[in-house]
């Protein structure tokens, strides 16, 4: 994204809805220890499960959302 990051995206979602649901698709994994040490006190609301490593095939990503969502109602 040009101008902001996903964790600036997500924290600007959370303003408007703090029950908002989130998933990061990301190359690497790393995202997430920025995102918890950025973020601590999120920590109880986004796991690493709610990081989804690239690449991914469509049919795998619908299926894990879906798991996700299912889990977190």
């Amino acid at each position: 994204m040009p101008r902001i990051d996903g964790f600036q995206l997500y924290d600007k979602l959370r303003q408007k809805d703090p029950k908002v649901k989130v998933c990061f698709l990301t190359a690497s994994e790393m995202y997430y220890e920025e995102f918890r040490d950025k973020h601590s006190d999120w920590g109880k609301i986004i796991d690493q499960e709610h990081f989804i490593q690239k690449p991914i095939k469509n049919k795998d990503l619908i299926k894990r959302i879906k798991l996700l969502l299912l889990k977190n109602n």
